[in-house]
């Protein structure tokens, strides 16, 4: 039992300890492939769609200090990795530039692998997760490609690393503060992208295993949560509600909208439908008038073995006209197209009538 224990130790202490020269040279040799063929796919794939968008957010950044769109909306998606690829558009627009932060934490994405296969099972497993990680097609691609993923899965991983260090220490203060930096980097991997909150319940979980139950409810223990949850809520208001037509919605008091609708069988199929609601806009105007409006639908259904043929006459008093007044204003309720060049605009406010066809499968 002795020799047993002190061999799992020594393997304990080898997977803590500092790396040997061989592991070395082989991530290093893994990083130079991994380089390689994400900076041939740089050079001789042009730009993704959503790559553009990334671009142009992190070129308002540079611009307004936030990424926001024409339309005055927040882009929150990758919000972290925007802010990391606007330095390298100081220069202007470059198809490359714009794709080098990808590359590099696509490839600080390898170590963070290994560190984590070594620390969990072994050496061989964590040189092995490097490799297939360099090779991957899919983590080529998307490594190459300026967009947020590559950012994410480093953060995941050397969150993943610290924790589990913060669950198998001896030392309780290294552990608690282990614990603390894993939940950081997790609300780094939020902001991010936001699927990376699904990651709370699984280190949740692995802590219930891990720990003894009389412990769970130590300080150390729960505040590492209490963080990553405020996190994950912080970074849902801001992609809900940091948008300043919703900063500027809140602002406004007595807004609610009123909604009574109904709908009646009269059997052979047919049916009828109807609606009225109120939007309460208090306090709100554009200079010309506010935006309460009153809407109504009064609309007829026909089930025709099992599709539904629908009429329906939509009104409103919503004040949507185009025509600016002497002050050059147009009512609230008229839309403008924000594409350049564009001229069109569109009464909201005006009646309608609505065909439809519709059949549940």
């Amino acid at each position: 039992m002795a020799s047993k224990r002190g061999s799992t130790e020594e393997s304990e202490s080898i997977r803590v300890g500092r790396p040997g020269w061989p592991s070395i040279v082989a991530l290093a040799l893994l990083l130079a492939l991994a380089f390689a063929l994400r900076w041939r796919y740089v050079r001789e794939i042009s730009l993704f769609v959503d790559e553009f968008v990334t671009a142009w957010a992190a070129q308002n950044v540079l611009l307004r200090g936030a990424p926001v769109f024409p339309s005055g909306n927040i882009y929150p998606h990758g919000l972290l990795f925007t802010y990391l690829v606007a330095p390298f558009l100081l220069g202007g627009f470059d198809e490359v530039m714009v794709r080098i932060p990808g590359v590099l934490v696509s490839l600080a994405a390898l170590p963070g692998a290994y560190l984590v296969g070594r620390r969990i099972l072994s050496e061989e497993a964590g040189l092995v997760a490097a490799a297939a990680m360099a090779v991957d097609p899919d983590l080529v691609v998307w490594g190459g490609r300026a967009r947020m993923y590559g950012l994410l899965q480093l953060l995941v991983l050397v969150a993943v690393y610290f924790y589990f260090r913060g669950l198998a220490g001896d030392d309780t203060r290294d552990a608690a503060r282990h614990r603390t930096l894993a939940m950081g980097l997790l609300v780094a991997a939020i902001f991010t992208h936001a699927e990376a909150a699904f990651l709370l319940p699984v280190l949740g979980l692995a802590t219930l295993v891990a720990l003894p139950w009389r412990q769970l409810l130590r300080r150390d223990v729960v505040l590492p949560f209490v963080l990553g949850g405020a996190g994950a809520v912080a970074f849902f208001l801001v992609a809900k509600y940091g948008q300043p037509e919703h900063l500027e919605t809140m602002e406004r008091e007595g807004r609610g909208y009123l909604d009574l609708s109904a709908n009646y069988d009269l059997g052979g199929g047919w049916g009828i439908n109807g609606h009225v609601g109120h939007l309460n806009f208090e306090n709100y105007s554009n200079g010309r008038s506010n935006g309460d409006y009153t809407d109504w639908k009064l609309g007829v259904t026909k089930d025709i073995s099992g599709w539904v043929f629908g009429a329906a006459y939509v009104g409103t008093n919503a004040k949507g006209s185009c025509t600016p007044n002497a002050a050059g204003l147009t009512q609230p309720y008229c839309f403008g197209n924000d594409a350049p060049g564009a001229t069109g605009t569109k009464n909201a406010g005006r009646d309608t009538l609505i065909l439809s066809v519709s059949r549940t499968f």
